[in-house]
């Protein structure tokens, strides 16, 4: 395809779009939502536009199957117990999704255990 000065082009170059793949602000994040948890549901967009996997899960099992790196709920969302002792057994966070704006904003942050889900306090 060839663009032509004053014509929009349909598709960027190879190398942009490998580019905005390898470095979007949540390249590297392997992400596990609730499917039940809807409030949830419009940070799976802002992940993955930003280079993150993010995977939907309707059962607790599922969970580890995925090797996440960061597991995402509201702070009202009831996450398994049971499940949450998992995630910290395997050393994946489990936060509220409000920790998403604030690595945008302070991606530098070394304290996010603010945004750790209750659920996953308790264990």
């Amino acid at each position: 395809m060839t663009c032509g000065r004053g014509t929009a082009c349909g598709r960027l170059p190879a190398f942009y779009e490998r580019e905005l793949r390898h470095n979007g602000a949540f390249t590297g994040w392997r992400c596990v939502v609730h499917l039940e948890d809807k409030r949830t549901q419009p940070i799976v967009s802002i992940l993955e536009a930003g280079g993150g996997v993010v995977f939907q899960i309707s059962e607790y099992i599922e969970v580890s199957t995925h090797r996440p790196t960061h597991a995402l709920a509201t702070k009202s969302f009831d996450w398994n117990p049971q499940s949450a002792a998992m995630l910290k057994r395997d050393g994946v966070p489990l936060y509220m999704y409000d920790v998403v704006y604030e690595f945008l904003v302070d991606k530098d942050c070394p304290n996010r255990s603010k945004f750790l889900h209750p659920n996953f306090r308790k264990v």
